[in-house]
């Protein structure tokens, strides 16, 4: 059941971030004009996926202890389990974190922990762990 709760988890964050929306709901920033014709795209295609390696390399994890791991970026306590997400590898991590708070001033940030927020509100958390349990019990 925790790996379905994490599956379920990561989908709705790739979902999301996949129609073009933070954590906090917000359409990202739009690319620039010459950034969208040097990458082919739209100003306003905006889903963190020109390469897709960014979002390959996010994972989830549901752990029945709060056993932190170094390359996860941020955990979720909520005491019988726990809720870890990262990214696999450094180069994903360094561009998570460059794309959230860049120089330039084009936030996008879709998993929140450069704010030092959640995933998602702990409402949409728990209707998906609540999703999981109901699924689980169906079997």
């Amino acid at each position: 059941m925790l790996d379905r709760i994490a599956e379920l988890i990561k989908q709705k964050v790739i979902d999301r971030t996949l129609t073009g929306y933070d954590y906090a709901g917000q359409k990202f920033v739009p690319y620039t004009p010459g950034y969208a014709k040097i990458k082919g795209v739209r100003v306003d295609e905006v889903n963190l996926k020109l390469s897709g390696g960014m979002l390959n390399d996010f994972y989830v994890r549901v752990k029945r202890t709060p056993d932190h791991e170094k390359k996860d970026v941020f955990f979720i306590d909520l005491g019988a389990i726990s809720i870890h997400y990262g990214f696999e590898t450094e180069f994903a991590s360094d561009k998570y974190f460059w794309n959230a708070d860049n120089q330039y001033g084009n936030h996008r940030d879709f998993l929140g922990a450069h704010q030092g927020v959640p995933l998602m509100p702990q409402k949409e958390l728990m209707n998906l762990i609540q999703q999981a349990i109901r699924e689980e019990h169906k079997k």
